[in-house]
């Protein structure tokens, strides 16, 4: 099986450290932004902005990934 294959596990840990410090920096600005966002929008903007950077931020995540 797949799963028990010690080779899948160290491959699977060397992406998680090389993208640890990556995905914290996108996690930190994604709390960051909507923090801000919160902050800066009247209340139907204050209700759409996490939404959005919840949306938009996987993707940033994913293109830098690649």
């Amino acid at each position: 099986m797949i799963l028990t294959d010690p080779m899948l596990w160290r491959l699977v840990w060397k992406e998680y450290r090389v993208q640890r410090s990556f995905w914290l920096a996108i996690a930190v600005s994604a709390v960051g932004l909507m923090w801000l966002l919160m902050w800066l929008l009247d209340p139907r903007g204050r209700a759409e902005a996490p939404w959005l950077v919840a949306l938009v931020l996987p993707v940033l995540f994913s293109l830098g990934s690649s």
